[in-house]
């Protein structure tokens, strides 16, 4: 399994769509950072400094369906199936490099996000607050929403195959579907993978919440429903792989 694991990894970092995809989440991160540093008021807050993380875990979506479809695109998973022909050992490789790689991504990013949110403060009137309850909570949630992001994307992918249409997915549900669906059904948003995931990393609650804010999941229970959907599409897309020619 180890073995396994290191040829994904190589895969991983070599391949060009997802070290583009990584950058651009740097990208995406820091410069949503460096915008809110120009235009928050008097105080900046870490929901503040994050909310680039939060857009980027749109990237981590297609970084999670691109890690399988990509192989089937170029005929790759072929030969990784010749050489382990237990694809369920392959399929396993290629979401633990995943995860791996999403919560190590998930730190830096915050990291980057925040030290470019600090320098931008240095120069405005504007005092940066990364310090008070809640901000652990913030942190942990970020990194949880994120790797739950690339299982989701992950799962997608291996029932779909196809990397254009599983990204086409993911992006329409997140983009469109979801936003269609809390309008119709404003009181049902807890139980939508991703919208659901609101209040893990608590950023909803660093802003006054109306007494008309719909009702989540707490955040332990939706991390919890949103990561067993995620886990499901995995075990459905394992399920067609291993059913199906390669």
């Amino acid at each position: 399994m180890i073995h396994q694991m290191r040829s994904e990894w190589i895969k991983f970092r070599t391949v060009r769509s997802t070290v583009v995809l990584m950058v651009l989440a740097v990208v995406l991160a820091v410069g949503v950072a460096v915008l809110a540093g120009f235009l928050v008021d008097s105080t900046m807050r870490i929901d503040d400094a994050l909310a680039g993380v939060q857009v980027a875990s749109l990237l981590i979506l297609v970084l999670g369906v691109q890690i399988v479809g990509q192989e089937y695109r170029f005929a790759t998973i072929r030969p990784t199936f010749s050489a382990t022909p237990r694809r369920g050992r392959v399929i396993l490789a290629k979401l633990v490099v995943l995860c791996v790689v999403t919560t190590v991504a998930s730190v830096a990013l915050m990291a980057l996000s925040v030290l470019s949110a600090w320098l931008v403060t240095r120069f405005q009137d504007v005092r940066l607050v990364l310090s008070g309850p809640g901000v652990g909570r913030v942190i942990i949630g970020t990194v949880v929403v994120l790797v739950i992001h690339a299982i989701l994307g992950f799962g997608v992918g291996c029932i779909v195959r196809q990397p254009i249409a599983g990204i086409v997915i993911v992006l329409v549900w997140v983009t469109v579907i979801e936003g269609i669906l809390i309008g119709l059904l404003p009181e049902a948003v807890k139980w939508f993978p991703i919208a659901g995931m609101t209040n893990v990393n608590a950023l909803v609650l660093q802003r006054d919440r109306g007494p008309d804010a719909v009702e989540l999941l707490g955040p332990v229970a939706a991390a919890l429903y949103s990561a067993s959907i995620a886990c499901a599409l995995v075990a459905i897309g394992w399920l067609r792989i291993r059913t199906s020619d390669a």
